[in-house]
């Protein structure tokens, strides 16, 4: 026999929902703020879970190829001089993503998924 009425397991669903809610803005916050003291200090960031390195573009099992021989890492300040380098100039448009021949179809395709609703873009971005 079930002890716990209905009533009372909707109300602990809703309790760990919280309770997850707020771990989530804890750790965001978290984010922003190691974001923010990169950010201060004028230091480059670089992800530590796809760092400019050809592991991140190769796939585990694949023939390792040199990446190098096609493509070279940079950053965008290395690319654009300082006061033409923008994430979102006018607006966020799907038909700004192009495809080289990189191989990122799966990310570029969510990044197009997510422009169609550009607010869904600027939201996440720091703006200074």
């Amino acid at each position: 026999m079930d002890t716990l009425g209905e009533s009372a397991k909707l109300k602990l669903a809703m309790i760990q929902s919280q309770k997850e809610v707020i771990n989530e803005n804890v750790e965001v916050q978290l984010a922003k703020a190691k974001v923010q003291a990169i950010i201060d200090a004028g230091q480059p960031w670089t992800d530590p879970d796809f760092p400019p390195e050809d592991s991140s573009i190769v796939r585990y099992g694949e023939p390792q190829l040199s990446c190098g021989e096609m493509f070279k890492w940079k950053r965008a300040s290395e690319l654009y001089p300082r006061d033409q380098l923008a994430i979102v100039k006018d607006d966020v448009n799907v038909n700004d993503i192009y495809q080289y021949k990189l191989g990122d179809c799966y990310f570029l395709s969510a990044l197009s998924a997510v422009a169609e609703e550009p607010k869904r873009i600027k939201d996440r971005l720091l703006i200074k």
